[in-house]
C-alpha cells in the first residue's frame, strides 16, 4: 500500500484553525487499501497517539505536523487534552522562554472546556493573566501545578480556586511575592479560600503562611493527602497544630524552612514522607520520637535536612524511640549533628534504606559509614559530600558487602571527604558498571589520576570532578555518550579536550568555574550546545564578547554564572532581555 498523507506545517504555538474541511482530505490514496489510522474512532488514536508520545518522549505539540488526521484528532479529540503540560525542561525540549501567558491563554480559550490537568512549574515568565484565563475557561479543572513561578499572583490563584470547586491537587509553592495585591497575608487567603472553596482536595503545595489559622484550616480537609509546605517562616506550628490529623489520610508532610517551629506533635499514622529541611530551631526530640514511632510502619521517606539544633544524642533518643522502620528507604541527614553511634543504630532499625544523605556530617567516620555499607540495607545512594573525617578507604567495603539482596550502586558523592585515590575508587566503579548513574568526587584531598577515568561507566549520566588537581588529560570523559551534567570546576584541563566532550556527549548542564576559559572558547561551546540549561563560568575570562554569544545562541538557558568575570552591567542587562526567564548569578567586579 503506498500512501501520501498531506504534511501539515503546524504546532501547538500556532494560532490557527485545526479543522479540515472534508475528510477525504486528509489523505491521498494511490490504491483501493485501507490506511489503518482511518478506521479507527478518534478516541482510539487519540489515546493511540498520546501513548506514542510518551513512549518516544516526543510531544503531543509535535503530532499535529504529520498530518490532517493527526492534527484534528490532536486538536478536536477531548482526551488529548485532558492533561496540558508546559512545564520547560530538558526531557520536555521546552523552552521556559516559550511558555507565556498570550501561549496559555489562547490554549485556554481554545481548549478550556477540556482540560482536567495544568502543569505549568517552572514557567518563569507567566502572570495573573493565565490562570485568571484558565479559571474562566476550565471550571471543571481538577489540577493546578505552577511551583516557582513567581509572577502569577494569590489573588488570580484565589480566583481559580472559587471557579473550580473540583480541583483536587494546587501545587503552587513559589508563586506571589511582596508586591502581590494581597499583601503579605495573600498565602494565608488563599488557604483558606482552599479549605472553603475546594471540598475535594487532595494534594496542595504553598509557601509563606503566616498564620496558625491557616495550617489548621488546611490540616481539617477531610481529603487530604499530601501537604507540602516551603519557606513558612512565621509558623510554629504549635499548640498542638497537628492534632487535627487524627484519623486522616495524610500520606506526605513536607515543612521546608519553618524556623520558627521547634516541636512536631501529633499522631502520624499511615504518614509514608516527612520533611522537615531546614527547620533550623526544630530541637523537641521527646516529640520527634513519638512523631516516627506513630508512623514507623508505613514511613519510607524521612528528611532532616539542616536541623542543627537536634543534638547528637537527642537524635539518637528519637531514632531510640521510633522503634525499626521497616519500610524507610530514603534518610536525609545532612547537615544534622550525625556520629558513628547514630549511624550504626540507623544500620540496625532502617533494613530498607536505598538511599542515604550525610552530607556535612563531621563527626562522622569509616567506622560509621562501614556499619551502613554492611548492613542488610541495599543502598544503592550514598551521599558522603564534606564529611572531613571520612576516608576513601571505606569505599572498598561496597564490594564485600554482606547485604543478602543483590546491591547496585546508583549514585555517589564522595566529594571534599579525606584522601581518596585510584586504589580506593577502582574497585567500586568496576563492581557497579553497569548500574552507576551519577558520580561526584573532588576536593583538596582527591588525588584521582587520568587512569580512573578510562574506568567510567559507559552509563554515567552525571559527573562531577571539582578541584582534581591531578587530572591534565580528560579525553576519556568525551566516550560517555550519556552524559548530561558535567562539572569541571577547578580542573586544569585542555580547553580542546573540553569541547570535544561538548561535541560528543549530550550536556544539558555545564561547570567550568575557575576554568581558563576565554570568549573563543566560549563561543564554540554555545554554538554546539545550544540546548544547555546550566551554564556556570565564574571565575573564567570570559567578557562581554564571550556573554553576547552565549545568549544568541543558548536560548534555553535558564541558570547562567558569571561571578568574578571582566562582564559590563549594560552586557548582563542585555543578556536579561534576550534570556528573560534565565537567572544570571552576577557581581561587578
Amino acid at each position: 500500500m503506498s500512501i501520501r498523507s498531506e504534511t501539515v506545517a503546524w504546532s501547538l504555538f500556532e494560532d490557527e484553525s485545526a479543522l479540515p474541511a472534508d475528510r477525504d482530505r486528509w489523505q491521498l490514496k494511490e490504491d483501493d487499501s485501507q490506511c489503518i489510522f482511518m478506521t479507527l474512532e478518534s478516541t482510539l488514536l487519540s489515546s493511540i497517539l498520546l501513548t506514542a508520545a510518551e513512549m518516544l518522549g516526543l510531544l503531543r505539540l509535535q503530532l499535529p505536523a504529520v498530518c490532517r488526521l493527526f492534527r484534528y484528532v490532536t486538536s478536536e479529540e477531548p482526551l488529548c487534552w485532558r492533561q496540558l503540560t508546559l512545564t520547560p525542561s530538558h526531557a520536555s525540549h521546552l523552552a521556559c522562554a516559550v511558555v507565556t501567558d498570550e501561549l496559555v491563554c489562547r490554549l485556554a480559550r481554545l481548549h478550556g472546556p477540556k482540560l482536567l490537568h495544568v502543569a505549568l512549574d517552572g514557567a518563569r515568565l507567566l502572570g495573573p493573566s493565565s490562570v485568571s484565563t484558565l479559571a474562566y475557561n476550565s471550571p471543571q479543572l481538577q489540577g493546578f501545578t505552577a511551583t516557582g513561578c513567581q509572577g502569577i499572583s494569590f489573588a488570580s490563584i484565589c480566583f481559580l480556586c472559587k471557579s473550580c470547586p473540583d480541583l483536587e491537587i494546587l501545587r503552587v509553592a513559589g508563586c506571589g511575592s511582596e508586591a502581590d495585591v494581597l499583601g503579605k497575608t495573600g498565602a494565608d487567603m488563599l488557604a483558606q479560600t482552599l479549605a472553603q472553596k475546594c471540598p475535594r482536595l487532595r494534594q496542595v503545595a504553598l509557601s509563606n503562611l503566616r498564620q496558625e489559622d491557616s495550617l489548621t484550616a488546611l490540616l481539617k480537609s477531610a481529603q487530604l493527602e499530601k501537604l507540602d509546605l516551603f519557606d513558612c517562616q512565621q509558623l510554629s506550628c504549635s499548640n498542638g497544630a497537628f492534632a487535627a490529623l487524627e484519623g486522616q489520610q495524610l500520606q506526605s508532610l513536607k515543612l521546608a524552612g519553618c524556623t520558627k517551629m521547634t516541636s512536631l506533635a501529633g499522631n502520624l499514622r499511615g504518614l509514608e514522607a516527612l520533611y522537615l529541611g531546614g527547620c533550623g530551631r526544630l530541637m523537641d526530640t521527646e516529640s520527634l520520637g513519638s512523631a516516627l514511632k506513630s508512623c514507623n510502619e508505613s514511613l519510607t521517606f524521612l528528611s532532616l535536612v539542616d536541623c542543627h539544633s537536634l543534638s547528637t544524642n537527642g537524635l539518637k533518643s528519637a531514632f531510640e524511640k521510633s522503634g525499626r522502620l521497616e519500610n524507610l528507604k530514603t534518610l536525609v541527614l545532612g547537615g544534622c549533628r550525625v556520629d558513628d553511634e547514630l549511624c550504626q543504630l540507623l544500620a540496625n532499625i532502617c533494613p530498607s534504606l536505598t538511599s542515604l544523605d550525610l552530607w556535612n556530617c563531621p563527626h562522622v567516620t569509616n567506622i560509621g559509614v562501614s556499619s551502613i555499607i554492611q548492613s542488610e540495607a541495599p543502598l544503592s545512594e550514598l551521599n558522603l559530600r564534606e564529611c572531613l573525617r571520612v576516608q576513601g578507604a571505606v569505599l572498598l567495603e561496597f564490594c564485600k558487602s554482606a547485604s543478602s539482596i543483590p546491591r547496585k550502586v546508583r549514585t555517589l558523592d564522595i566529594s571534599f571527604l579525606g584522601v581518596v585515590n585510584d586504589e580506593h575508587l577502582l574497585p567500586v566503579l568496576q563492581e557497579h558498571a553497569d548500574s552507576l548513574a551519577c558520580l561526584n568526587c573532588g576536593g583538596p584531598r582527591c588525588f584521582i589520576t587520568e587512569r580512573l577515568l578510562s574506568f567510567l561507566p559507559p552509563n554515567l549520566e552525571a559527573l562531577d570532578l571539582a578541584d582534581c588537581k591531578l587530572l591534565r588529560d580528560i579525553d576519556e570523559v568525551s566516550k560517555l555518550h550519556h552524559l548530561s551534567a558535567l562539572s569541571l570546576e577547578g580542573c586544569v584541563a585542555p580547553m580542546a579536550q573540553v569541547l570535544e566532550i561538548c561535541r560528543r556527549c549530550p550536556l544539558t548542564s555545564l561547570n567550568l568555574s575557575r576554568c581558563a576559559v576565554a570568549d573563543e572558547t566560549a563561543k564554540e561551546i554555545a554554538s554546539i550546545l545550544p540546548k544547555l540549561l546550566e551554564l556556570e563560568l565564574s571565575g573564567s575570562l570570559v567578557s562581554d564578547v564571550g556573554l553576547k554569544a552565549i545568549a544568541g545562541q543558548c536560548r534555553r538557558l535558564v541558570q547562567l554564572g558569571l561571578r568574578s568575570c571582566a562582564i559590563s552591567r549594560a552586557a548582563v542587562e542585555e543578556t536579561k532581555k534576550v534570556l528573560p526567564a534565565c537567572v544570571i548569578d552576577w557581581d561587578e567586579t
